[in-house]
């Protein structure tokens, strides 16, 4: 009979590990990496709005004047108007950062009037997730041996990894 030791070598002896196969990322759970995953992008890719709000230029901000809005943008779509000073455009979570914008004020602290909405002052990059925030590109994601949990292949799709 063998000791423990020597049987756990004998037995490791004759293992090998499977030749690695191509799967989509949903089917890999359970899986494990057969080589490095790096971020092959920024994440976000463009500046994103954080929560739902006003998207504003606080160069040309008062707190206590009255902002024009002149566009509504939910996730998932770009703004069809430009800021200029005196307005703002309506945000939801995740929509793209509109042009020239530099902040976003939520809207719970907003006052909708007539004619506009009244915001409290906010500073640059309230607001705002920019690029490359969460992951940047050539971020190591995760190395050659790690199993594939819920948990890292949610960031690997957030990543763009297929």
């Amino acid at each position: 009979m063998l000791e423990p030791d020597s049987a756990a070598a004998e037995l490791l002896a004759h293992i090998r590990a499977l030749e690695p196969i191509a799967l989509p990322l949903m089917d890999a759970l359970g899986c494990v990496l057969a080589s490095d995953v790096r971020a092959p992008a920024d994440v976000p890719a463009f500046d994103t709005v954080e929560r739902a709000g006003f998207a504003i230029r606080t160069a040309d901000s008062v707190p206590g004047e009255t902002l024009a809005v002149i566009d509504e943008v939910p996730a998932g779509f770009l703004a069809s108007e430009s800021l200029v000073s005196g307005t703002c455009i309506r945000v939801e979570r995740g929509a793209p950062l509109p042009e020239l914008a530099d902040a976003v004020a939520e809207t719970s602290k907003a006052r909708i009037v007539e004619g506009g909405v009244i915001l409290e002052g906010v500073i640059a990059g309230h607001g705002v997730t920019a690029i490359g925030e969460l992951i940047a590109a050539g971020e190591m994601l995760a190395h050659s041996g790690t199993l594939l949990d819920a948990d890292l292949l949610g960031i690997l799709a957030r990543a763009g990894i297929r």
